[in-house]
């Protein structure tokens, strides 16, 4: 399985690695492959010091967690994704966040499912009748559920 993983999910795993969104993103099953957009990772180092503050991590120890957490995504350059799926993502979004065009398009490039815990974005896009989406929940029950 295909997943585009969005920020909000790497930020949890960060904060807390041991629920489940930790879980999945540190024992990843063979069958699912993580991307994201490089912005994740700009995204990431726009927020250190509030990351830090959060979790009490000292730099070298959040630069290890981060490792950890990121380390099976597979990063793409969003010049890679098509202008035709930067212009539905952009439509999809004006109204939601628009800060989450970057993942819904590559989601859209690379035909996957996009991971958020965001509720609001999927609200939207739910009501928008985009359902290529899953959220932790049904993810960890499919793979860790007893």
């Amino acid at each position: 399985m295909n997943l585009v993983v969005d920020t909000n999910i790497v930020f949890s795993a960060i904060i807390s690695d041991k629920g489940k969104i930790g879980e999945l993103l540190l024992n990843k099953p063979l069958d699912l492959h993580f991307s994201s957009p490089t912005y994740l990772l700009t995204e990431l180092d726009n927020h250190t010091g509030r990351i830090l503050a959060i979790t009490g991590y000292s730099p070298e120890e959040y630069q290890q967690i981060k490792y950890l957490v990121t380390k099976h995504i597979n990063f793409i350059d969003p010049d890679r994704i098509s202008r035709e799926n930067w212009g539905i993502s952009n439509q999809l979004l004006k109204d939601i966040d628009e800060n989450d065009a970057s993942f819904l398009a590559l989601n859209m490039e690379l035909d996957s499912l996009l991971w958020t815990g965001d509720k609001k974005l999927i609200k939207g896009l739910e009501s928008k009748n985009y359902t290529k989406l899953i959220t932790t929940e049904v993810l960890y029950s499919k793979y860790f559920a007893l």
